[in-house]
């Protein structure tokens, strides 16, 4: 593969984690102020 695939891979895969992150700290609160 080409360097610069391999970086954007790499990027995509950083925010991929980023977003799933958010995401369950959003419910996660979410679900301790409805509870």
């Amino acid at each position: 593969l080409p360097p610069v695939i391999s970086g954007f891979n790499i990027v995509l895969l950083c925010l991929t984690i980023v977003i799933i992150t958010v995401s369950s700290l959003k419910i996660k609160k979410y679900k301790v102020k409805h509870l």
